[in-house]
């Protein structure tokens, strides 16, 4: 194999090493490059040329992600990621154990690129104005109701109440980019088609609704029932497996848009995510997509999920288990282990005393990095606690979640959440 020969390349020159041989020897190889791990030196890769050297990189001022090899195989892995990303990265160091990826500060076209301040950081920055984006959705579809109570900064939008954003108040930036995340998701998309699946398969890559899923059986006067001749409006996506155009149904991807024509499945929440980028608008559509999938999976019996409860001792955690224990509520943390190996967290609350008008409430968030997915799912708990707790009337309350649970049928996502926040409806969650 072609990798196979590079590292014995290397190997047989490390002991009297020449740079010019190095190089000779890896260049030689079709233009392929491979290092393999060394001791007591650095080597650089920048496109096309080697550097071995002793010096001292000041590495933490350049945008990097920092890698830590264990063995060979992860240090192929990496090196082909580089070669297979030289649009976005400029130079691959290897020292002390670690790999060190560059990225470009500029695209070909010399604009700026974003990347994260620390590694550690959940996203990349962003210099969007926030002034300008108030004021932009100040004036668009009626504008929008926005309070601060306590910690909580709500934004909500005056004719449609499903769009709404969440965040602190000490930064109201979140709740703003939420909010703008769902107005995005109620906005009629431009440039779409209508026509029927069996006459655009023959001219277009297109997806077949049933691989997006279909109800078994029709069972909503207000829904249509599908078949490849019904007449809809299909959008235009793009395949993440390869990179080409294909037709999704528009109901699918704009969930909160009121007037599809011929409606036939009923949709709360997709995949819809906001960045800074494309790149990182994508990771966290996934994100969002694995979260639910693993969630509503484990809830339904998947005999491959399993829960491990998660006990955080940091300062930080163990304020947050005050808060809500303040509140008369036990909180708990649960990883829902799952095949993809990306963590799903679930976060609980229950009431101590059971005479609270919430019993019961969930979060769930989903990251590469464990912590992020245990913020996210807390952050998201504490959103709804708040927003029941100190923006709905308790008695209210008290009688929409008793109506919930004496329903034969419940009919959106809310519904769900009061019914699982009665008193029967928390049983059958610390049950399951």
């Amino acid at each position: 194999m072609l990798l196979n020969k590079v590292i014995t390349n290397i190997r047989s020159i490390i002991d009297d090493f020449n740079l010019e041989r190095f190089h000779d020897s890896l260049m030689n190889a079709q233009g392929k490059l491979f290092i393999s791990e060394l001791d007591k030196c650095r080597v650089l890769i920048h496109k096309e040329s080697i550097y071995m050297s002793n010096n001292y990189y000041d590495i933490d001022k350049i945008p990097h992600t920092k890698i830590f090899i264990g063995f060979d195989i992860l240090l192929k892995k990496i090196v082909l990621y580089y070669l297979n990303n030289l649009r976005i990265l400029d130079y691959l160091l290897i020292h002390d154990n670690y790999a060190y990826l560059f990225y470009e500060r500029q695209n070909k076209k010399g604009e700026k690129r974003y990347f994260k301040n620390s590694s550690s950081d959940k996203r990349i920055d962003q210099d969007i104005n926030q002034s300008v984006l108030k004021q932009t959705l100040t004036f668009y579809k009626n504008g929008y109701l926005y309070q601060k109570d306590n910690d909580l900064s709500v934004i909500m939008n005056r004719e449609h109440i499903n769009i709404q954003g969440h965040g602190f108040s000490e930064s109201a930036r979140k709740s703003f980019y939420e909010y703008l995340e769902r107005l995005a998701a109620s906005t009629k998309l431009k440039n779409t088609i209508f026509d029927n699946y069996d006459n655009l398969k023959r001219n277009y890559s297109v997806i077949h609704p049933k691989k997006l899923g279909l109800y078994a059986n029709h069972f909503d006067e207000n829904l249509v029932a599908y078949d490849d001749s019904l007449n809809t409006i299909w959008a235009n996506g793009k395949s993440l497996r390869n990179n080409k155009g294909i037709l999704i149904p528009e109901q699918y991807v704009q969930y909160l848009y009121k007037n599809h024509v011929n409606q036939f499945i009923y949709d709360n929440s997709n995949g819809c995510a906001l960045g800074n980028s494309l790149e990182e608008a994508t990771l966290f559509s996934l994100l969002e997509l694995i979260e639910r999938e693993t969630f509503l999976n484990f809830w339904f019996n998947d005999k491959n999920l399993s829960l491990r409860e998660l006990y955080l001792d940091s300062n930080l955690y163990k304020n947050k288990y005050l808060f809500f224990g303040n509140e008369g509520y036990e909180l708990r943390v649960f990883l829902i282990k799952n095949n993809v190996d990306i963590p799903v967290v679930l976060a609980i609350i229950f009431s101590e005393d059971g005479n609270k008008p919430i019993n019961c409430l969930i979060g769930t968030g989903a990251h590469m990095n464990i912590l992020h997915a245990v913020d996210s799912s807390i952050e998201e708990l504490y959103y709804a606690f708040n927003a029941y707790n100190n923006f709905t009337n308790p008695n209210n309350l008290r009688r929409r979640i008793q109506k919930c649970y004496e329903k034969k049928k419940l009919e959106n996502i809310e519904e769900h959440v009061l019914y699982f926040a009665s008193k029967e409806g928390t049983r059958l969650v610390k049950k399951k």
